[in-house]
């Protein structure tokens, strides 16, 4: 793996001070403008808080951010875990710099170093094309989660579900459940 150009931070979630979580959701609101009004709020959808986080400051300012949440998914019932990507986001005064392919590929090393077998993400079907260049692969089983209210529903099918091989592990066939919200 090549090295970063970019200074990125890893932080724990424990160790998310309230400036970062700020600056991390200003720029999601900068770059997600439809969930400003979730992302005024929380950082994390689904009260689906990171194990850690990705960011790139600049003169204080987060420009580069990218959560990696920790959970135990089931493929065709066999238990999986897997490094959740949530909300990549990247200034759009840094897009066309290397950032996002950067975040995504420390991120993982990060998750590969804790252990973690796969990568796992959903996306707008057109970003697919951006993840498949990092080597992620979509996944067309069924993907089922809890609502609000703890029931059993599909995921949306508006997403891509992808996964990426951390180890020489296979990642398992069969419909998937996300044992919780999505993220």
């Amino acid at each position: 793996m090549e090295t970063p150009k970019h200074k990125l931070e890893i932080v724990p979630e424990e160790n998310i001070t309230p400036e970062l979580d700020a600056g991390i959701r200003a720029l999601l609101c900068e770059c997600f403008p439809p969930d400003v009004p979730i992302f005024r709020q929380n950082r994390c959808w689904h009260d689906c808080a990171p194990e850690y986080t990705l960011v790139y400051r600049r003169e204080g300012k987060v420009l580069g951010h990218v959560g990696v949440m920790r959970r135990t998914i089931t493929c065709g019932g066999v238990p999986v875990d897997i490094a959740g990507i949530e909300s990549l986001a990247v200034s759009p005064t840094m897009r066309g710099t290397g950032l996002s392919r950067e975040l995504m590929n420390e991120s993982m090393a990060e998750a590969k170093r804790r252990g973690i077998p796969f990568g796992f993400l959903f996306c707008s079907p057109q970003l697919a094309k951006f993840y498949a260049s990092l080597g992620w692969r979509t996944t067309h089983a069924a993907v089922t989660m809890h609502d609000e209210n703890g029931l059993d529903v599909p995921q949306s099918d508006k997403s891509a579900a992808m996964f990426l091989n951390l180890t020489p592990q296979t990642f398992p066939e069969g419909d998937i459940h996300l044992q919780g919200r999505d993220w």
